[in-house]
C-alpha cells in the first residue's frame, strides 16, 4: 500500500487507490478497508518475531493497542544488533 499511496500527487488518486484496494479486499477475501485499518487509517502490521516463545516462526497481526509494545521489542532489537555489530551499528531512530 505506502509503495504506490505515498507517491500519489493528489488525495484523489489515493482515494481512489483506497477504493480499488478495498474493492479486491470484498470480492477476495470478503473483508474491507476499515476492517483492516483502524480508525486512524493506519496500515495493518504483520511481524513474525512478536512472539519468540513459538518454535517456528507464525506471521501475526500486531493489533493498533500492541503498537506501543512492538517499538519497545524494535527498539530492543536495534540495541542487540548495535551491541553484536559494533563496526555496522545502526544509529536510526523509530517513530
Amino acid at each position: 500500500m505506502r509503495v504506490f499511496h505515498d507517491r500519489l500527487v493528489s488525495e484523489s488518486d489515493r482515494a481512489k487507490l483506497k477504493k480499488l484496494i478495498s474493492d479486491q479486499l470484498e470480492q477476495t477475501l470478503q473483508s474491507n478497508w476499515k476492517e483492516c485499518t483502524d480508525n486512524e487509517d493506519r496500515d495493518t502490521i504483520f511481524v513474525d518475531f512478536f512472539d519468540e516463545s513459538q518454535n517456528r516462526q507464525i506471521y501475526i497481526e500486531v493489533v493498533v493497542k500492541q503498537r506501543e509494545e512492538l517499538k519497545k521489542i524494535i527498539e530492543e532489537k536495534l540495541v542487540e544488533f548495535n551491541d553484536k555489530f559494533k563496526s555496522a551499528a545502526m544509529n536510526i531512530t523509530l517513530f
